[in-house]
């Protein structure tokens, strides 16, 4: 479905329930575009947005509807570098405002961090130490929008899956086991980050 592209005025903030023009959007999925984002002053009403230098605003969802979660980091950079994004989203009305709500991270354009189709190989996947003994440390530096459903996956040669890890943020350890707790033999390993059905593998060679 093709979003209705409309202005940030025609949800404005001061605008009362049930009220034209916003109450026509209501449930509906439109686009704002070129407009800049501010931190919310209530978490509970959510970011806030503007498409004429602050002429006027508009609310910005927040994290219970949509799984807005996934947004907010990007937003606070957005915030950061002080750019314009274009924003899609379905609108509502919620705690005395009509707000725009963004589905995912793809619903935001036109900021760099934010481009759903930014190369995972930028990921700078590594681990530490080389060789590795009894533990290692994988990292990575993994664009934000990947960063909800990473995973790290190791295998070894045989192409057989042995542990599967998921990081907190762009870091996570392996003690060399597998699934079941057993230590893995001497060798050479696979590991792979894998999110949003794009991946990027390493190799890692494993001596006691």
């Amino acid at each position: 479905i093709n979003p209705s592209v409309i202005l940030g005025s025609d949800i404005d903030s001061t605008i009362s329930q049930n009220t034209n023009p916003a109450e026509k959007w209501e449930g509906q999925l439109v686009k704002i575009e070129d407009l800049k984002v501010a931190a919310p002053v209530n978490p509970n009403i959510g970011y806030i947005g503007s498409d004429d230098d602050w002429a006027t605003t508009f609310i910005i969802g927040d994290n219970v509807d949509y799984e807005y979660s996934s947004c907010g980091s990007i937003l606070d950079q957005v915030i950061a570098s002080g750019e314009s994004v274009d924003m899609i989203g379905v609108v509502d009305f919620d705690y005395g405002n009509y707000r725009i709500n963004p589905r995912d991270s793809s619903d935001i354009s036109g900021y760099a961090s934010a481009d759903p189709n930014q190369n995972m190989q930028d990921a700078n996947l590594s681990h530490y130490p080389n060789p590795v003994n009894s533990t290692t440390t994988i990292s990575f530096n993994l664009p934000v929008q990947f960063q909800k459903n990473a995973v790290i996956k190791i295998y070894n040669l045989q192409g057989q899956l042995i542990k599967t890890l998921h990081p907190e943020e762009n870091t996570v350890n392996w003690n060399c086991k597998n699934e079941k707790g057993s230590r893995v033999a001497n060798g050479i390993y696979f590991y792979s980050l894998e999110a949003d059905d794009k991946t990027i593998t390493n190799k890692m060679i494993l001596m006691k």
